[in-house]
């Protein structure tokens, strides 16, 4: 009863962190609604100042300070800011290069400043931009990853390459259509505030909106929300008024802003990788104490919710981004998370034991976590594709089938880890094995008749994108493999070589090569597919040794005790 009731308050606790919270009683919600462009895509200033506090700090609420504050802080306040540490700095290596300790929480992060004054840095980034992206070693690759957190923040404080502050209107901010249409072949860009002039804006109107973004200024300095509110309001309305761009430039107006604000500020996926973690601890109970079996309704409850609000955010960025949300290893994420969480609530309606719904909350939530904890390695802002990546229709059915293959593989990886843990301590005979051996037996040949589908239907794809079925990708050698891994496991089982500890065996195995077909090929391997590591660091994570080294450790006690029983059953 104390795990049920510690459950129940988290879920309560989770529910809550729902509403967003504005420091300091401060709101903006007219300024919120400013178009920017940024790369292709047309968003609110709202996202702009979330993606870049983001990838700057490594959190989307730095010192519990709201994004939009937080930037307005940064654009504004660029001289007291620039001396605050919150560019963050993680990577042991290099602060050792540079002489940098973060051995305590507030040591990794750096101020502007103190990156400007750095002169190992300098020549540390210098070298590494004259060096090809694929000879990069790590530190240089992290030098990189931290000088782009570094200009990003310098580009909102108006600071200029000889670290000298701008007085007129503050620092970068694409938030002016130029007054006339871009030429053929040239890429369509929005303007700074302090260009305007120098673009031929209407110099009435450019002082309106400089007058606006005036006042937008005072109020923030002298922290006074209704001021700023309603300065907010003007600098809108005279944004409109220089006007936005019709027709083929793609932009459907300031009203379409407020859907990805809402989307914002609920934050769907953050919640969820909660509400799986709720449905993954209530899941336990019936587990521990089968008589209870009767309350997995209750962990499915927050594993209903947690599917609910995938499925809500996924469908608003794919309305916001105008394609399939299956572009980037980030969504690519979301996706596989939500379709772990939703086959394990399908299959414990049909299983009732409890183990499907445990398994798949378990990867749901492991899955997000890292997708929505990772800003600089996920990089979650919606995105534009590549044109070849988006030009026919089979990538929305290729993707999405094989992203559920590696989900319902991963929940057959997870029942195997678990029964092989448990065979450790109570071995194969109990009851409760039985039923989790059967439940990773029956998730494979669903995932391999569906890893199958998505490599038939990804060669498709590739031929309408590149002109050609199979490449030899990595990528597709690495789905392929992992197929051919799967295969002989189902055909051991079915020919009765393999027996329930062999099957979690190979299940293992065929974990392993599942993860390095979805994580080693696209970080690891250079290929054609979006989210390939172009520019990664190829060094191997720590949490990748200490994760192999869990799996050697529990494949070597699992097959030690398997020969020991096997022997003395030989000697009876």
């Amino acid at each position: 009863m104390k795990t049920l009731s510690l459950c129940l308050l988290l879920c309560c606790v989770m529910a809550a962190q729902e509403t967003p919270f504005v420091k300091g009683g401060m709101e903006c919600t007219a300024l919120r609604r400013l178009p920017v462009l940024e790369g292709e895509r047309y968003k609110p200033l709202d996202s702009l100042a979330q993606e870049w506090v983001e990838r700057i700090t490594g959190k989307r609420r730095f010192q519990d300070t709201e994004p939009m504050l937080m930037f307005l802080h940064w654009r504004f306040e660029g001289a007291e800011a620039r001396k605050e540490r919150v560019i963050q700095l993680t990577d042991g290596e290099l602060s050792k290069e540079l002489g940098l300790d973060i051995n305590s929480m507030a040591g990794s992060y750096r101020s502007f400043d103190e990156l400007a004054e750095n002169t190992k840095f300098k020549n540390l980034v210098d070298s590494a931009r004259n060096v090809a992206d694929k000879d990069h070693t790590h530190v240089q690759t992290e030098a990189l990853r931290l000088d782009s957190r570094f200009s990003m923040f310098g580009s909102i404080a108006g600071i200029h390459e000889g670290w000298e502050q701008s007085v007129e209107l503050g620092g970068w901010l694409p938030c002016v259509p130029p007054p006339e249409a871009p030429k053929a072949g040239t890429k369509y860009r929005w303007i700074s505030p302090a260009q305007m002039r120098a673009a031929g804006v209407d110099p009435r109107r450019a002082e309106a909106f400089g007058g606006a973004l005036g006042a937008v200024k005072t109020a923030f300095l002298a922290r006074d929300s209704v001021a700023l509110e309603s300065a907010s309001s003007t600098l809108l309305q005279a944004a409109t008024a220089l006007g936005y761009p019709q027709g083929a430039m793609g932009f459907s107006g300031t009203d379409a802003m407020d859907r990805e604000i809402r989307l914002n500020q609920r934050r769907p996926f953050e919640s969820a990788v909660w509400w799986f973690f709720c449905a993954f601890l209530l899941s336990l109970v019936p587990l521990v104490a089968p008589r209870a079996r009767s309350l997995l309704f209750l962990a499915a409850a927050p594993a209903a919710y947690a599917i609910y609000l995938m499925a809500f955010g996924m469908f608003e960025r794919t309305a916001l981004s105008g394609r399939a949300m299956i572009g980037t290893f980030y969504e690519s994420m979301l996706y596989v998370s939500a379709a772990a969480g939703l086959l394990g609530v399908l299959f414990e309606l049909w299983a009732r034991r409890g183990w499907f719904l445990c398994t798949g909350s378990l990867v749901a939530f492991a899955g997000l976590f890292v997708a929505t904890h990772n800003p600089d390695f996920m990089q979650p802002a919606i995105s534009t594709l590549r044109p070849v990546l988006i030009n026919n229709d089979w990538i929305h059915i290729h993707v999405p089938t094989i992203m559920t293959s590696y989900a319902m593989l991963g929940l057959a990886f997870t029942l195997g880890q678990v029964w092989l843990v448990r065979y450790l301590f109570v071995g194969e005979s109990t009851d409760s094995q039985k039923h989790l051996a059967k439940a990773a037996w029956i998730a494979i040949p669903v995932g391999q008749v569906l890893l199958f589908a998505g490599i038939v239907l990804g060669g498709v794809w590739a031929d309408a994108s590149w002109g050609r079925f199979w490449g030899w990708d990595p990528k597709e050698v690495g789905a392929l493999i992992m197929w051919l891994v799967f295969m002989v496991v189902v055909h051991g089982r079915f020919a009765g070589w393999l027996k329930d500890f062999g099957t979690s065996l190979g299940s293992m195995v065929g974990g392993w090569s599942l993860l390095w077909s979805y994580y080693g090929t696209n970080f690891f391997q250079s290929g054609q597919h979006s989210y390939a590591a172009a520019n990664g660091s190829k060094v191997i994570p720590l949490w990748l040794w200490v994760f192999t080294v869990a799996q050697l450790s529990l494949l070597a006690a699992a097959v030690l005790k398997h020969r020991a029983q096997a022997n003395s059953a030989k000697a009876a």
